[in-house]
Order: structure tokens, then C-alpha cells, then sequence
């Protein structure tokens, strides 16, 4: 794989403080990705990371997410811009 051009450390808006914006985003993106390649509404995806800690282990743990899938996951939910961060 490439070099990262970033790492992002997602602390719960601890090592940024934006107000919540970047989580915000993060949210949507799971939600986007759920809904339209798994079918699993956005509800439910909260309901998941709420029961499993992150919706990735949720989708996991239910058989909602194939495993050769998580690196996709994991690209497409974190897709978001970082120009707020400072």
C-alpha cells in the first residue's frame, strides 16, 4: 500500500476541537456507506456502534460486513475533508 499522507487519531474531538464537525462527518459517512452498499439504514448503524463500541465491530460481530470488506469500510467512511483540523 501507499504512505499515508495522514494519520488521523480519532479521540473523540480531544486532539482537535472543531465543535464535533469531524465526527459529525464520520457519522454521515458510516451512514452513507451502510445504507447504500449494505443496506442497513443509519439508525441501525448507530444502534451498532452503541451495542459493539464502533459500528465496524457491529457489522462484524452480525454479519452485516464481510471481512475482505473492512479495508473498503474503512476508506470510504473515512473519506472527509481534514481542513478544519488545526
Amino acid at each position: 500500500p501507499p504512505d499515508p499522507k495522514f494519520i488521523f487519531f480519532d479521540c473523540d474531538d480531544t486532539l482537535y476541537r472543531n465543535d464535533w464537525k469531524t465526527g459529525d462527518r464520520l457519522t454521515q459517512k458510516i451512514a452513507q456507506y451502510t445504507e447504500s452498499e449494505l443496506g442497513v439504514d443509519g439508525a441501525k448503524a448507530y444502534e451498532l456502534y452503541k451495542a459493539h463500541g464502533t459500528c465496524l465491530k457491529g457489522l462484524l460481530a452480525e454479519g452485516l460486513l464481510p471481512r475482505e470488506r473492512i479495508e473498503e469500510y474503512l476508506a470510504a467512511v473515512h473519506d472527509v475533508s481534514l481542513e478544519e483540523i488545526g
